[in-house]
């Protein structure tokens, strides 16, 4: 994960937890250097609020809950979308709820943009008629807010859109035909406010790879995933990982792009080899009480190349 400057839209993979906790560790780092105000946000994090929960109950500095909950506590906002004024009164509303230095759970003008993402699904308005009223409003409300106070903003949404048919059919199937579209239209919302802030984007990938496969190995053997030498000449580097033998989740492939420019590996493409060996069971090591007792040998403690021969 990678941040052009401090302030940023990134796209991350929709593995919630594993990049939820990366991102609460760049949190930790940034209330140390400039309170830098995170929101993770967009309709694939699966899971997205309970997990902030989890980690709000660990003591991270989270601000967990929707901005929509205010919608409650002054009921006139559930008018925003048909009342102008109001829908700038509340744009500003949740802008003042900013914390800086904290993680929040979406952005404070999520629900502003949902109304706008409507319109433009069902034909109500063009995208570029939503953008410009979204643009307006944010001029006169969310931006002179943030620039005054000088809140540093980082946005945070899903790069890739796989877990959201799957989110939209435990909600509601009629979304079913509507996930891609609903958040791809989000995210230029997103985009459009990155633009106005002047602020600028960068696309961020998880670096890993999920293939969908699952193993069982037999008792006594463990897996080791390596490269193929392919990917060094492309300078592509995969982690090799051990895999034991009563794991039964998905396989994943972390790998580094060493490369300037991005690199589309294929459906399909070989990228690792899994090596399969034995282990020693924990009977087979015998524990000895002092050093004099190990049995001598030529190298002894020799290491760093000490076996290296000239010729």
């Amino acid at each position: 994960m990678y941040r052009v400057n401090n302030n940023n839209l990134l796209e991350v993979h929709s593995d919630l937890i594993n990049s939820i906790t990366n991102l609460t560790k760049i949190q930790a780092e940034l209330i140390n250097q400039n309170k830098e105000s995170l929101f993770v946000t967009g309709v694939c994090w699966e899971g997205k609020t309970s997990a902030l929960v989890l980690l709000e109950k660990q003591g991270y500095p989270v601000v967990s809950g929707d901005f929509a909950e205010y919608c409650s506590v002054v009921p006139e906002f559930k008018e925003k979308h048909t009342d102008p004024r109001l829908t700038e009164e509340y744009l500003l509303f949740t802008t003042s709820k900013i914390k800086p230095g904290f993680i929040h759970d979406r952005f404070p003008g999520d629900s502003f943009i949902y109304g706008h993402i409507w319109d433009v699904m069902y034909n109500k308005k063009s995208l570029q008629t939503s953008l410009e009223e979204f643009e307006r409003s944010c001029k006169r409300t969310m931006i002179p807010y943030i620039q005054s106070q000088k809140l540093n903003i980082l946005i945070i949404v899903p790069a890739y859109l796989d877990a959201l048919v799957e989110r939209m059919k435990k909600r509601n199937a009629i979304y079913d035909d509507y996930g891609e579209p609903y958040a791809s239209v989000q995210n230029v919302f997103y985009r459009k406010f990155c633009e106005v802030c002047n602020v600028e984007f960068a696309q961020v990938d998880d670096p890993s790879l999920v293939p969908g496969l699952k193993i069982q190995l037999k008792s006594g053997t463990y897996g080791m995933l390596v490269s193929r030498f392919k990917l060094l000449k492309m300078n592509i580097i995969v982690f090799p990982g051990i895999i034991d033998s009563d794991y039964r989740g998905s396989i994943k492939v972390f790998f580094r792009n060493d490369n300037q420019t991005a690199i589309k590996l294929e459906k399909g493409k070989y990228c690792v080899q899994l090596i399969i060996q034995p282990y020693a069971s924990t009977a087979a090591i015998r524990q000895v009480a002092a050093d004099s007792m190990l049995s001598h040998t030529v190298r002894g403690s020799g290491g760093f190349g000490s076996t290296d021969v000239n010729r």
